[in-house]
């Protein structure tokens, strides 16, 4: 399956510079974090549907989104798609991520010229902010796939909130 978020998807509050091999270590992340996320959300069985025929309609509503649809309380709602809920849930687990590197030495905090790392506490805020949105845009997708259920068949099954590492808001530290 496609990668449903690419680099140039992060601009604005959720931007990320890469350079070119970042850019290439970012797709692989990207690949890893959105196969455990897909299988948490909808489980193997509808991931493998979708993989095989990416251009089925309940397929194209859940990855790109879905207007005027009526939730579980007769509201009506648009659902943004998968790119809408994935982008600050990469962003927050880049954050992280790309904190400290691996090298043949062991384990490093990359430092740069003309600039000052960030502290502990900007980045983890970074993270847990992107994080809290996440989480909020998670719910979403739930209510989207609830509203649905006959066409996203035992989602419930699979949709798994404590499978989802710390899904819990994160709060900043002090």
């Amino acid at each position: 399956m496609d990668n449903i978020v690419t680099n140039a998807d992060f601009k604005g509050r959720y931007g990320l510079a890469l350079s070119e091999i970042g850019e290439e270590n970012f797709n692989d992340f990207v690949t890893d974090e959105q196969y455990d996320l897909l299988l948490n959300i909808i489980g193997e069985s509808l991931y493998n549907t979708y993989n095989a025929a990416p251009s089925t309609t309940a397929w194209v509503n859940l990855r790109d989104g879905a207007t005027g649809y009526t939730d579980a309380c007769g509201y009506v709602r648009n659902w943004r798609g998968l790119k809408y809920l994935m982008v600050p849930y990469i962003f927050s687990k880049w954050v992280d991520y790309n904190d400290l590197k691996q090298v043949q030495n062991g384990t490093v905090q990359p430092k740069f010229e003309n600039s000052d790392p960030a502290s502990e506490f900007k980045r983890t805020s970074l993270s847990y902010q992107a994080w809290n949105d996440f989480v909020n845009r998670l719910n979403e997708c739930y209510d989207y796939l609830e509203a649905n259920e006959t066409t996203y068949t035992d989602f419930e099954d699979y949709f798994k909130f404590e499978k989802i590492k710390s899904i819990v808001s994160k709060r900043s530290i002090s």
